[in-house]
């Protein structure tokens, strides 16, 4: 019989020995063996429109005239109110950010890409086709 969730995790209670740990401090040094067996990571391709003019867009577009330097944007770039991924072209996350000057490291930093731009998008058909 499978144990609830709640007795799966007991062991988070008291596991961690911060005395004894080795140093430097990693996560595996507190994680029991095999926890993490019955767990796998998906992570999504992620898309871009190229050619999109990302240093002229208004991100926080207030006035008429900002709306309309975004509207005119946009529809030089129909692509991205379309649901296809028809015009994205796939790029890794480490370009992603490079191509924006943010840092690559392991914490979330996406919040910093322009995504109300919509020229980035997870493109889901290669997202799914990695689950085939």
């Amino acid at each position: 019989m499978e144990k609830s969730t709640k007795q799966n995790h007991l062991w988070l209670k008291n596991h961690f020995d911060w005395k004894n740990a080795p140093r430097p401090l990693k996560v595996n040094a507190f994680l029991p063996e095999g926890i993490f067996d019955r767990y796998i990571g998906i992570l999504p391709k992620v898309g871009i429109i190229e050619e999109f003019p990302f240093d002229e867009f208004i991100s926080d577009a207030r006035t008429e005239g900002e709306i309309s330097v975004n509207r005119k944007i946009w529809n030089d770039f129909p692509q991205s109110f379309r649901e296809t991924d028809e015009g994205f072209v796939e790029i890794s996350s480490r370009q992603l950010l490079a191509k924006f000057n943010i840092p690559h490291h392991g914490y979330k930093n996406d919040y910093l890409l322009p995504n109300n731009t919509r020229a980035i998008r997870f493109l889901e058909n290669k997202t799914k086709d990695l689950l085939s």
